[in-house]
C-alpha cells in the first residue's frame, strides 16, 4: 500500500482516498512526531538542516497537494492533515512511474519521461477557499518530482494569487529556499499545458522588454511584435529613423542627446515646435511649445526627469486620425478607424494627455484621402517591416494627420491604444479572434467588415490630470444608463463604492444609428453625475459634426 508493511502498525491517524494511515507507519520511516522536523506540534522553528518553516494552523484554510511513490509525503500529509484540517489532494496519474522512482535518473528512464509524460487523472478544485497551498515534493535532490511538475504545468496558473509553501517528504515543511524553487518553475512554465492556442499582448511596456521573444523561444504562439519592431513605439527617434529609410511621410525632425544641444537646435525649427521625449511616456510625453521660454523648460524637465534623448519636429497642421493595422508578416488588414481627442481641454487646449475621448467611424474622412494614407502610408511601411525582416506579427498603430501636403506619420504605437479601442472593436463585424488566429498562424488575413452602427466615448478624469491628478477621488456608485456603459480604468473599491486610484478614471461610451445620438446620450449621462473632484471634455466628437 504504502510501501513495507508492519504487523503493528499502531492507532490510525488518518485517510488519504479511503485508506488508514496508523502512526507506526510514520514512525518506522524515522519520523519522532513527539521532537519531529518541522511539525505542527514540535515546537521548532527550523527543519533538520536548520531552515526556516511555515506551520500550519488551524486558523488558516489551507490545502496540501502532494504526489508520493514511496508513500513517505503522502505519510506525513495525513498526519498534518489530522492536526490542522487542511484539505489533502493527491496528485494521480493514468501512466504511473515505476517503483523504482527514484533510479530515473539514469539515461534509459530519462528517455522514458521524455517520451512518456506523466499524465494526470485528477482534476483541480476550486481554490478560492484557501489561503496557502502546500506542495510536497522531494527533498533528497531538493527538486520537483516530474508528476508536481506535470501539475503545475496544467494548473499552476491557478496559484499565481495564492501563498504557496512547500510539504517537504523527510520531515519539516515551508523553507524559504524550497518555496523560491517552487514560485520560479510556476512563473516560468506554470499552466503551460493549458491549451492555449495564443497569446494577445494589451501593454507596450511588455513588448518593447521583450516578452514576444521569450514566448517565440518557447514555442508559444503570441500576438505582439517581437522586442525590435516594439522600439518602433519604444523610440521616437528609431521609429522616426525607420520612416526615413524607407520614404515614409512625417514631420521634420532632429534628435538630441543633451538639453544644451536640444535648446541650441530651436533655432532650426518655428514656433510652434513639437519636443517629444524619445522613449515611452503613455501618450503623454509630448510638449507643442508655441515660444523660446516653454521649450527650453520643457527640455530641460526632459532631461531632467531621465530621458537621454529628446527629438524636436516641425508642428504639422490638419486634422489627425487613428489607424490600426493587423499585421502577420507581409499581410495586413486594418480596422474600422478613429479620431482620439489628445489635448486635455475643450477645443484642443492644455497639454497632451493620453487620451480625452474618441469617436467611429469618421463622417469626415474622404474615401480618396483614406486611400492615400494606405497608399502612401501603410504601404510603405509595410514595405520597410519586410525589407527590414521585422517578422511583425501584431497590431500596428498609425497616428496620421492630413496636411495640405497629404498625409504624414504623427506616430506608431505597436499596440491597441486607448480610448480607440472601445470604440473600434465593436465597429468590427468579423469574429476578431479569428482575425487575430489567422495572424499568428500566418494565414490569409480576412478583410475587415465593418458595422454601421456609430460608437462615441468620453474620458472621466480626475482633477489636475496629466499633470498632478487628485488622489483618491470619491466616485460612489455610478447609475445604470440606459443607452450607454462604462469601461472603468483607474478605480478601486467595488461598484457600490468607486474610488479614484489614477488620472483617466472611466469612459461613458454609447452605441447609436448616428454620432449625433450617441454623443447626446453620453452627455446627456455624464450631466447627471454629481463628481466635484472629475473633469471631461465638452466636445468630443464635434469634429465630425461640424466638418
Amino acid at each position: 500500500m504504502f510501501g513495507r508493511t508492519y504487523s503493528d502498525l499502531g492507532s490510525v491517524v488518518g485517510q488519504i482516498n479511503g485508506e488508514d494511515i496508523r502512526a507506526n507507519q510514520l514512525e518506522r520511516r524515522g519520523y519522532d512526531w513527539e521532537n519531529g522536523y518541522g511539525t505542527p506540534s514540535d515546537g521548532q522553528d527550523t527543519n533538520r538542516d536548520g531552515q526556516p518553516v511555515r506551520k500550519l494552523t488551524k486558523d488558516a484554510k489551507s490545502i496540501i497537494i502532494f504526489w508520493s511513490r514511496s508513500g513517505s509525503t503522502k505519510l506525513l500529509a495525513s498526519k498534518i492533515a489530522r492536526e490542522t484540517d487542511a484539505d489533502i489532494l493527491e496528485i494521480t496519474l493514468r501512466n504511473p512511474y515505476p517503483a523504482n522512482y527514484r533510479k530515473t535518473l539514469s539515461r534509459a528512464n530519462r528517455e522514458r519521461i521524455q517520451n512518456d509524460p506523466p499524465e494526470l487523472e485528477m482534476q483541480l478544485p476550486d481554490l478560492s477557499q484557501y489561503d496557502t497551498i502546500y506542495l510536497g515534493y522531494q527533498t533528497w535532490a531538493m527538486t520537483l518530482s516530474q508528476p508536481m511538475k506535470a501539475f503545475l504545468l496544467e494548473y499552476g496558473g491557478e496559484f499565481s494569487n495564492k501563498e504557496i509553501a512547500p510539504l517537504l517528504s523527510e520531515g519539516g515543511y515551508g523553507s524559504g529556499d524550497s518555496t523560491e524553487l517552487i514560485r520560479e518553475f510556476i512563473a516560468r512554465d506554470g499552466g503551460k499545458n493549458k491549451k492555449v492556442d495564443w497569446t494577445f499582448v494589451g501593454p507596450e511596456n511588455v513588448l518593447c522588454a521583450g516578452i514576444t521573444d521569450k514566448f517565440n523561444e518557447a514555442g508559444q504562439k503570441i500576438f505582439g511584435p517581437n522586442q525590435r519592431a516594439a522600439q518602433l513605439e519604444g523610440s521616437k527617434d528609431y521609429a522616426l529613423r525607420f520612416m526615413s529609410e524607407y520614404n515614409i511621410p512625417t514631420a521634420r525632425y532632429e534628435t538630441y542627446a543633451s538639453a544644451e544641444t536640444c535648446i541650441a537646435g530651436l533655432k532650426n525649427f518655428d514656433y510652434p515646435v513639437v519636443i517629444k521625449e524619445d522613449g515611452l511616456a503613455g501618450g503623454k510625453g509630448v510638449t507643442i511649445a508655441q515660444n523660446q521660454d516653454v521649450a527650453e523648460e520643457t527640455i530641460r524637465e526632459m532631461f531632467a526627469g531621465g530621458q537621454t534623448a529628446v527629438v524636436l519636429e516641425e508642428c504639422l497642421v490638419g486634422p489627425e486620425y487613428s489607424m490600426f493595422v493587423v499585421v502577420s508578416e507581409d499581410q495586413f488588414t486594418i480596422l474600422p478607424m478613429a479620431q482620439d481627442h489628445k489635448r486635455v481641454g475643450d477645443g484642443d487646449k492644455g497639454p497632451n494627455s493620453g487620451g480625452m475621448g474618441s469617436y467611429s467611424p469618421l463622417p469626415q474622412l474622404k474615401k480618396e484621402d483614406r486611400q492615400r494614407m494606405i497608399d502612401e502610408i501603410v504601404k510603405p511601411t509595410m514595405n520597410g517591416l519586410v525589407q527590414g525582416n521585422y517578422h511583425y506579427c501584431g497590431i500596428l498603430y498609425i497616428g496620421l494627420m492630413m496636411t495640405e501636403n497629404g498625409p504624414k506619420v504623427i506616430e506608431y504605437n505597436v499596440r491597441l491604444g486607448d480610448p480607440e479601442t472601445q470604440v473600434v472593436l465593436p465597429r468590427i463585424k468579423n469574429d476578431f479572434a479569428e482575425v487575430i488566429d489567422a495572424a499568428v498562424n500566418h494565414e490569409k488575413l480576412p478583410e475587415i467588415e465593418e458595422n454601421d452602427s456609430s460608437i462615441l466615448g468620453v474620458v472621466v478624469c480626475s482633477k489636475g490630470y496629466p499633470t498632478h491628478p487628485a488622489p483618491n477621488v470619491k466616485i460612489g456608485k455610478l447609475p445604470h444608463g440606459t443607452n450607454t456603459y462604462i469601461d472603468y480604468a483607474n478605480v478601486k473599491g467595488n461598484l457600490d463604492n468607486l474610488i479614484g486610484d489614477g488620472g483617466r478614471l472611466f469612459m461613458v461610451i454609447s452605441e447609436a444609428d448616428n454620432l449625433v445620438q450617441a454623443q447626446d446620450n453620453v452627455y446627456s449621462y455624464l450631466s447627471k453625475l454629481d463628481l466635484p473632484d472629475c473633469f471631461y471634455r465638452h466636445d468630443i466628437g464635434n469634429r465630425a459634426l461640424r466638418d
